[in-house]
């Protein structure tokens, strides 16, 4: 119970961020491009560095990274495959995206922090790796309806500076772990600190994001196969991996388990609306989805944390 209180009292500070964020988007003429772009350009990739820094190293983070991104890949890519078999235009590809995109930062980072403390960020950081990673290639690929070609998804991915922060932070953990040492000490007294900053900005882009939003993007067709993917679809693929690991594979441990049932618990990425501006799927339903299981995952979430945990 506890959790559960400290879930909803955390969420509700959040939900005013976001909330400011509405009502200075809906009075205030914002470049969402500049405001995304340092968010994306600076506080991202130093979140990243700082991450894989702080986390220790070991052959299980291979295995997050790996398996994050095949369920990812997995779920988005029966959701768009069973949704052409039903008809659906390129709205099913952009379902596809909204099923196995979760919004492992601005979200995630916050509800991972209540539920399981700071010290685990670091090691959740992978997820969000995962995500780019997965956002970058066969997220790009399904966005541009399969006609998009991989070198580019590739090309871009190498192009992004959270992966130019993740590699460096990587090699210094390998090559330099006296330096390695040495950066852990300097920024561990400001780490806290710097990951609210994170949470608080994040949030409030999200929140400019939300003013856009127009009723009739809100569609139940549209809705329901996004609520089925991300919250069923995701979810009991996700426990069925669990289920294999704690039976035959022995992989993970119970601990990152768990952030993997908050990874598949996560609302729609904020980024699913840039990747569907730029492929021209229907933003505006995109914006819709990100928003209506926002709302849902703040309930939903903590329900879940409360009897399984």
């Amino acid at each position: 119970m506890e959790i559960f209180l400290n879930f909803v009292e955390t969420l509700s500070i959040l939900f005013l961020v976001v909330l400011c964020g509405v009502i200075v988007g809906k009075n205030i003429n914002f470049s969402m491009k500049k405001i995304s772009a340092f968010n994306e350009v600076l506080l991202s990739p130093l979140f990243i560095f700082g991450s894989l820094i702080l986390v220790e190293m070991d052959i299980s983070l291979f295995w997050i990274a790996l398996i994050a991104f095949s369920l990812m890949s997995v779920v988005s890519i029966i959701s768009w495959k069973t949704l052409e078999r039903f008809g659906y235009d390129e709205t099913g590809n952009l379902i596809g995206l909204c099923g196995a995109m979760g919004n492992s930062g601005n979200f995630g980072i916050p509800v991972i922090k209540v539920i399981f403390g700071s010290s685990i960020i670091p090691l959740y950081s992978l997820f969000i790796v995962s995500n780019i990673l997965y956002a970058a290639s066969v997220g790009y690929y399904i966005a541009g309806r399969g006609q998009l070609p991989v070198w580019k998804a590739f090309k871009f991915v190498f192009k992004l500076p959270m992966i130019h922060a993740a590699i460096v932070a990587l090699l210094i953990q390998f090559f330099l772990p006296d330096f390695r040492l040495n950066i852990e000490l300097a920024i561990l007294p400001y780490w806290d600190g710097f990951v609210n900053v994170v949470i608080a900005y994040g949030l409030f882009v999200i929140g400019l994001a939300f003013s856009d939003a127009k009723l009739n993007d809100f569609h139940w067709k549209f809705q329901l196969p996004v609520f089925g993917s991300r919250f069923l679809l995701f979810p009991l693929l996700t426990f069925a991996f669990i289920w294999v690991d704690e039976t035959y594979l022995h992989l993970l441990s119970t601990q990152i388990h768990n952030l993997f049932i908050i990874f598949s618990l996560l609302p729609c990425a904020r980024k699913i609306i840039m990747m569907a501006a730029m492929t021209d799927i229907n933003p505006g339903r995109a914006a819709a989805a990100v928003l209506t299981t926002t709302i849902f995952a703040t309930f939903f979430i903590p329900i879940v944390a409360y009897i399984w945990f």
